[in-house]
């Protein structure tokens, strides 16, 4: 490889942070890492089932700041009693959200307590809880089921497609778990269940242009065990107008290849 092209892949990260700035106002932000956006048990709860096993989703598109420690605090009590680690390989991907299944330990009833999320480098998010007296929802036989009303995908340039979808997510229980909605062998989103059954409207993004979607569900339950998947169903995808400009962080990447191509000349 000659110099020039040598500085030429050492600039492109640079050139990927720094397009941000000559990026029009409505221009995708720049990738971000990904931060706590739900939990069961949320902020805030009442009532938690004393085996409840605790679920976290992160939400961003550069990764997880793993590894993180969880602490688990009784409300007035200066000594932890639950403290663990969770490394990267821990947590799993959902397009843009990363789910973490984890361990409280044993909790009593009626108790307040606190959660501490904490990485390497001391950034820090809490939340609390109360429990109650009973035990956490759990599955036994039966699969979540999935309803999509409509579809759409929009071709954004330079061969990248955003799809949309509007559907309905059914419990096999009683709906205080999550879901992950999978799209052929690719998890594409994770849903935090509101009750036996609720509409929500999901998109991403991918490299791929189709004519149809086929969606599968799989349910976790409040115990952590996972059910599923659903039986397959599909709807044609509607054709829609989409930006034409690429994602700046994207755009800068893209010119890998053609680097490649003029290494090879």
């Amino acid at each position: 490889m000659r110099a020039p092209e040598i500085r030429m892949l050492l600039l492109l990260p640079s050139l990927a942070l720094a397009a941000p700035a000559r990026a029009q106002a409505d221009a995708p932000a720049e990738c971000a890492i990904a931060t706590l956006s739900d939990s069961v048990p949320a902020n805030g709860a009442t009532d938690v089932p004393v085996d409840i096993a605790p679920f976290f989703v992160f939400r961003g598109s550069c990764g997880v700041a793993a590894p993180y420690t969880l602490t688990v605090y009784q409300n007035g009590v200066a000594e932890p009693v639950h403290t663990e680690v969770y490394d990267f390989p821990a947590f799993q991907s959902a397009g843009e959200s990363w789910m973490l299944d984890a361990d409280f330990g044993e909790l009593l009833a009626e108790t307040a307590y606190t959660v501490e999320l904490t990485t390497d480098w001391g950034e820090q998010v809490q939340l609390g809880f109360t429990t109650g007296s009973d035990y956490a929802d759990v599955i036994s036989g039966g699969v979540p089921g999935v309803s999509i009303e409509h579809g759409s995908q929009a071709d954004l340039g330079a061969g990248l497609f955003s799809t949309a979808v509007e559907l309905t997510l059914t419990s096999a229980g009683r709906g205080q778990g999550a879901y992950v909605v999978r799209e052929g062998g690719a998890d594409r989103a994770v849903v935090l269940a509101t009750g036996e059954s609720q509409s929500v409207s999901l998109s991403w993004n991918s490299f791929e242009r189709a004519h149809e979607i086929c969606l599968t569900a799989i349910e976790r339950d409040g115990i952590g065990n996972w059910h599923g998947p659903s039986d397959e169903t599909c709807i044609p995808l509607e054709k829609t107008r989409g930006c034409t400009h690429t994602a700046p962080w994207l755009a800068g990447w893209m010119l890998l290849p053609l680097l490649g191509l003029r290494r090879q000349r």
